[in-house]
């Protein structure tokens, strides 16, 4: 019985970590690459909202280049409106 349990308990730490992985690839890298895809024309669009669960993801260096990148596009956004 102790062996099943362990194998359970691996099995579910094994699950959350390759969650973890896919979570930041997409929050960290694909979903920020297609928000820059293009400048939208409204400084409101949701792409240029901050996104809170991808900051969870992102290191320190991360953050910083996000959040300049955000003002940038917000910045462009707005002068185009």
């Amino acid at each position: 019985m102790k062996i099943r349990n362990h194998i359970r308990e691996e099995y579910h730490q094994a699950k959350q970590w390759i969650l973890q992985i896919v979570m930041r690839m997409w929050l960290v890298g694909l979903k920020q690459k297609w928000n820059r895809l293009w400048i939208r024309k409204s400084e409101f669009h949701k792409s240029l909202d901050m996104d809170g669960t991808s900051l969870m993801y992102m290191n320190k260096e991360e953050r910083e280049k996000y959040m300049a990148d955000l003002v940038k596009r917000r910045n462009i956004a707005h002068n185009r409106a």
